[in-house]
């Protein structure tokens, strides 16, 4: 049985969750939460263990594959055969800067060209081919409507419309106030 979207809902929760209770850092800076001074979290860890993994072992998914990654950025779980994975991107289009003695945005930085760097067009179409393989994107932009042109190009193609399921996703403001908005969105095939 594969994760309902009601389900998978829930994995958006709680990283809208994990952004607020990890003052000050939030998702955009959650390799430093909880480290040693100096050290950082590999990346996708904090996300993983902090909110992704409790809620999918809350759904029944078979909480051994949650220790390590199947790849880099890739984790398995399992709530039958085969294992199904999820794949997470993580891209910002800002640079957060100490200003006096307050954390925000650098208004001289501009990463929009990462979308392209990013991979994100090579793991959804791995997606694309494994029904109940979730692919989850986290992003950071200053943007009214973040990354709302990079998602219509990606999700008006046909084989995308094809494929895929209805994308579930979320914005919000940084809770920290650094002036930027937290996107988070969750593709997953059909089948």
């Amino acid at each position: 049985m594969k994760l309902e979207r009601n389900e998978l809902e829930k994995l958006l929760e709680a990283l809208h969750e994990l952004d607020v209770k990890a003052a000050p850092h939030g998702l955009y800076a959650i390799r430093e939460y909880q480290a040693k001074e100096g050290e950082l979290h590999p990346e996708f860890k904090m996300e993983w263990e902090l909110a992704l993994a409790p809620v999918l072992k809350e759904l029944k998914c078979n909480p051994p594959k949650f220790t390590r990654p199947v790849r880099e950025n890739v984790f398995g779980f399992q709530r039958t055969t085969p294992l199904e994975e999820l794949a997470m991107v993580r891209l910002s289009k800002i640079k957060v800067r100490k200003f006096g003695n307050q954390y925000r945005v650098d208004p001289h930085q501009d990463f929009s060209q990462r979308w392209k760097e990013s991979g994100i067009e090579a793991l959804m179409t791995q997606t694309m081919k494994h029904p109940g393989n979730i692919l989850l994107f986290i992003g950071f932009s200053d943007e009214t409507e973040p990354f709302v042109e990079e998602f219509t190009k990606l999700e008006t193609t046909k084989t995308f419309q094809e494929k895929m399921a209805e994308p579930i996703r979320r914005v919000w403001d940084d809770p920290h106030g650094r002036g930027f908005k937290v996107v988070v969105s969750l593709w997953y095939a059909k089948g």
